[in-house]
Order: C-alpha cells, then structure tokens, then sequence
C-alpha cells in the first residue's frame, strides 16, 4: 500500500483521543472529515482498525498492531518536518546560529541583542545543543555559524574557527561551607569532592575529575543546565559547583556563594566561532559575527572586573579569560579574509579585552 502520512496521523489521533469528536477537534477536522479518512485507510490496508461502540473507540487487534509499525514511521516523518522547516528558513535567508550553554549566557545574548538592535529586518533563529551536535548541524548545512567550545582534531576538518577568550569554569561553595574561609585549598583535594556542573563540562575538566576518583565516579555528581538550579543546590549542600563566574555573579556579589582559594587554577576552555569552509553565507552572518566579537570582548572585560572586585573585598585572586593566542587569531583572520569584513571581525577578536 501508499503510506499517506495524513491518514496514519489522523489513526493514531483516533487511537490517542478514543473517540471521533476530540480527535476531529486536535486535528482541526471536521468528525464527517476524519471517519471518511479512516474508512479510506481501513479499505487500503484490507481490515478494521477500529473497533465503533456506543462508548469509547478502540483499536482492533490488527489496529494495534498496525499503529505499533506506524508510530516509529510517524515518529520520523515528524523529525523530517521539522529538520525541512529550519532548512527551508536557512534557504529562505533567515540566520541559523548554533550556540553551546554557557558561551549563550555569557556573549551570544548580549551580540543578538546588538545584532537585532542594528539589523530589525533580520530574521535570526538560535539552536542551543552541545558542541558535537552543533557541529553535525553546520557539516549539514542547518545552521550557518556555531559559537561553543573551539573544535580540535579531526573536528576541525572542513571547518574555520575564530579564536574567542578562552574561559574557566571557576569551584564555589556556599558561605556557610567548611571550605569557604581555607587559605588554599590543593586543586587534588577539590576534585575529589562532590561536584555540581552543567551537562555538558569542558573535557579537559572531565579528564581531571575522572583521574582523580581513578574512573569510579559519575561527572559530574549533579548535572544541568539552569544556573539557578544549580546555585540553590550549592546553597543547600556541602557540594563544590563549578560554573563560570558571567552565570552566578549576583550569588558571588551578595556573598551566598563564595570561591575557592585554589592552589592552581582550573583548566581553560577554549571557544571559537566555526563556520564550514567553503560555504556561501547570507550577507547579514558577517555583522552577526561582529557582534559576536564585540560581546566577547567586552564580557571578557566586565569578567576581569568582577575578578577586581572580588579580589578588592578579600577574595582570592582568580584568572582571567585569556585572550586567543595570537597565532590562531592569524589564521582566524587569514581564512575568513575572503569573506568580505570576517577579516577585519577576526582581527579584532584577537585583541586582548580590558
């Protein structure tokens, strides 16, 4: 037989909903409109799918078994849709930006807000997801540009990055914690402790962690990706919470949470700006990638004075971001010199804030 989409979706609302008129309604059918549809799919398939009472519609045996082969047909049909649709509004040319969690809070918001401010006509939609996910979503065309964690390896293949400040997440505890007044604390001790992270933790962090529990423990021992969440689990525990400073200041600034005095600093996380090599961009991506730079920058700066202010109230010193390394800002600048004002944005890019 045809498989006609319409029809099987129409059968399992039927079998969802239990009776014609809800179904009808979800569906934004008429009742006479979804029985002749069913009637049509039952005279294709050559048997009842429907059992008719006076009370609630079932599925017939065979039904049951029908819909449980149609679902994941459905299922994937509806995946496709959506995959069409954000290929459609890429080809339309409306922006498709892909950004990782913790790179959004800090420089992606403050560069949309610009960006739209400058360019009121542009139609732009953001995916947030990891940094794999985002970079399979560039190789395929379903977004043009990603800001997250800076590919390395063979991720690199067939791609640009432009260097952004590299980043730390940085350990807090709450104020009451038996931690919070040590004059240092070795960073071998810490990574040992429970530990609150977002889902998604820098590897070079996870290789740490991992190394020190000897591969026996979960990392991180509390994970997700709201910092709200993830401060009121610091304030309610004895757990460490590793996070970037740009996320918590307000815990930090009020004194609720408060950082630890390292022996040394975490490690640092590179991020970059990838676009596929070779690959025509909408005019408008340029002043978005501006934007992103400029934010960058300037959230690099407002970092290194919350850092003096902490320090001024007798906190500890804590590191900076760093800027990109002048080297891989050349080559930023030299594989996006043809794309019009990339250059000159990547160039600018390398510059260290503050």
């Amino acid at each position: 037989m045809d498989v006609d989409l319409r029809l099987l979706r129409h059968a399992r609302a039927l079998a969802e909903e239990g009776n014609f008129a809800r179904a009808a309604r979800s569906l934004h059918l008429s009742q006479p409109a979804l029985t002749r549809s069913i009637q049509v799919l039952e005279q294709r398939v050559g048997f009842a799918l429907f059992e008719r009472g006076s009370g609630r519609v079932e599925p017939t045996d065979l039904g049951r078994l029908f819909l449980e082969h149609a679902r994941p047909v459905l299922a994937g049909a509806d995946v496709l849709e959506r995959e069409v649709a954000q290929m459609r509004g890429a080809a339309s040319g409306a922006l498709m930006l892909g950004a990782g969690t913790y790179i959004s809070r800090a420089v992606v918001e403050p560069a949309i807000v610009r960006f739209l401010e400058d360019n009121p006509g542009v139609a732009l939609e953001v995916v947030n997801d990891s940094g794999s996910d985002l970079l399979g979503r560039l190789r395929t065309g379903r977004v043009h540009l990603c800001v997250g964690s800076a590919p390395v390896g063979e991720e690199l293949a067939g791609m640009h990055a432009t260097p952004l400040h590299a980043r730390r997440g940085w350990l807090f505890v709450r104020a009451g914690h038996p931690w919070a007044q040590r004059a240092a604390v070795p960073m071998d001790e810490a990574v040992r402790r429970p530990l609150i992270g977002p889902t998604r933790m820098p590897p070079v962090m996870v290789d740490m962690l991992l190394k020190a529990s000897a591969g026996r423990r979960t990392v991180p021992d509390f994970a997700c990706e709201s910092a709200d969440m993830m401060v009121r689990v610091a304030l309610g525990t004895d757990h460490l919470l590793l996070i970037g400073l740009a996320m918590i200041e307000d815990a930090v600034a009020s004194g609720r949470l408060v950082p630890l005095r390292l022996d040394h600093p975490t490690p640092p996380q590179p991020f970059a700006i990838v676009r596929r090599v070779g690959r025509s961009l909408p005019g408008p991506v340029e002043r978005l990638i501006d934007a992103i730079l400029i934010a960058d920058r300037e959230n690099a700066a407002q970092e290194r004075a919350a850092i003096e202010r902490i320090v001024a109230a007798g906190g500890p010193r804590l590191p900076a971001p760093e800027a990109p390394e002048p080297a891989d800002a050349a080559r930023g600048a030299s594989s996006a010199g043809t794309a019009g004002t990339a250059g000159t944005a990547a160039r600018r890019g390398a510059a260290p804030a503050g």
